[in-house]
């Protein structure tokens, strides 16, 4: 599988719409490939900007719907997009299959598209 993202600065485009409401930067790509096993290699964390966030703000409790899990998202999404190593922990999702929380800067159903839109 590879699936090929576009970069705006440390912000991911959405494969699908190649939009996403943030400012301008310089445009590069990604690919994201997957490997035989999960990324052992797992160092970028100690440089993660979330490390020092509760990690409340990326998962969501079971009940969580509608405006509330909106807010939350885009409250994790915005530490992401400070994050130096946004698409280290991107990758790590998609080759994990990560199913829960706010990773590289995207929700579940977007890592998911993100892995059926590569397939």
């Amino acid at each position: 599988m590879a699936v090929e993202i576009w970069w705006i600065g440390n912000l991911p485009l959405r494969q699908s719409t190649g939009k996403t409401g943030f400012s301008i930067g310089e445009e590069t790509t990604m690919t994201v490939r997957s490997s035989p096993g999960p990324l052992v290699e797992n160092n970028w964390r100690m440089f993660a900007t979330c490390k020092t966030v509760d990690p409340a703000v990326f998962y969501s409790p079971g009940e969580e719907r509608g405006r509330n899990r909106a807010a939350r998202e885009s409250s994790a999404k915005q530490v992401c997009f400070r994050c130096p190593v946004i698409r280290d922990c991107l990758t790590f999702a998609l080759e994990t299959a990560e199913p829960h929380g706010v990773w590289g800067g995207t929700t579940p159903s977007e890592r998911l598209a993100l892995r059926r839109s590569a397939a």
